[in-house]
């Protein structure tokens, strides 16, 4: 081009390439905060199901669920444990202290998982409770849901 009559060089903006290291970062990065959501909503569940308070910034925590997350379990899976193993440990003493991160999210999760369900032995003001229901769904025409 020209300016008042004087040649000027033009130069053309640099054409940027993506850097496909930088790529790959931000992919880690989404990554690591997709994780951290979720180990913050396992965690969560296992609080509101044990009635407990486990941190999620406990990094051997962290480093369990990654391992079982990477190994394709979901986040329903973490929860399917929870409840199966309360149910299966809850009333029993010995058991109920192994109701914990370090535990549950071993390597013996997928075992957990795939736990058959037995049902527990209900004391007096379960079965009070199971009879009412009864008498409900008598009434109401339900049935009894397995």
């Amino acid at each position: 081009g020209s300016l008042g009559g004087k040649k000027t060089q033009s130069f053309a903006k640099p054409k940027l390439k993506p850097n496909p290291e930088n790529e790959i970062e931000i992919k880690d990065e989404d990554k690591s905060i997709n994780e951290s959501g979720i180990v913050k909503e396992i965690i969560e569940d296992l609080n509101f199901v044990l009635g407990s308070d486990y941190r999620t910034s406990s990094n051997k925590t962290k480093e369990l669920i990654k391992s079982r997350l990477n190994e394709g379990f979901t986040l329903d899976d973490f929860k399917i444990v929870h409840r199966k193993m309360l149910k299966s440990w809850g009333n029993n003493p010995e058991m109920c202290k192994y109701l914990r991160p370090i535990t549950l999210y071993s390597n013996k999760f997928e075992s957990y998982r795939n736990q058959m369900e037995t049902s527990s032995v209900l004391n007096q003001s379960g079965i009070k409770a199971y009879l009412i229901g009864q008498e409900w769904l008598k009434k109401h025409g339900g049935s009894d849901v397995k």
